[in-house]
């Protein structure tokens, strides 16, 4: 999976979908001297580089953001909604710049920051919210002004769901 990388270890691995058909599969891998290697760019991102982590105050997200810590990434920017106590224990250790709350971001964005590369968590992943006007907001707008953001200035882009893994629930939630 990570070829040519002596050593390097598979931490994510994910596919940009176009239309309905998979265009390609992508995998970031850790190198032996903790560089970050998305194996579809061209780009390395070292300890130096600013991450933007949305969806940070959930599961996955603080799980990769607290490794990425362990490896020396404390160039962080998390970005979520962090009112939420329940989550505290997902953040509270994680070493970063800043934490941001999601609708504060855009406006974050826009003033004197540089980021290198972004992964984007953030979406409603409740696969059981009805109101669709939660689903456009935070998955479609949201998402989109991430987009606008990255492709105007060029910056890595890898955008997960783990609520498309789980469907509406029907058959569990059980991995």
């Amino acid at each position: 999976m990570c070829r040519n990388q002596d050593a390097a270890i598979p931490i994510l691995t994910g596919r940009r979908v176009v239309g309905k058909t998979p265009d390609y599969i992508f995998t970031i891998c850790l190198s032996q001297k903790n560089v970050l290697l998305p194996l579809v760019m061209k780009s390395q991102i070292t300890t130096r580089s600013t991450i933007l982590i949305t969806g940070a105050a959930g599961f996955i997200a603080s799980g990769l953001s607290a490794f990425l810590n362990e490896k020396g990434f404390e160039q962080l920017l998390l970005c979520d909604d962090f009112s939420r106590q329940d989550k505290l224990p997902n953040h509270a250790q994680v070493k970063c710049i800043a934490k941001i709350e999601r609708d504060q971001l855009e406006e974050y964005l826009h003033g004197n920051v540089s980021v290198d590369f972004v992964i984007h968590f953030g979406a409603r992943t409740d696969t059981t919210e009805m109101d669709y006007g939660v689903h456009e907001k935070l998955n479609v707008i949201f998402s989109k002004m991430i987009w606008k953001y990255c492709t105007e200035r060029q910056i890595p882009l890898i955008y997960a769901s783990s609520a498309a893994t789980y469907g509406d629930g029907g058959f569990g939630y059980e991995d």
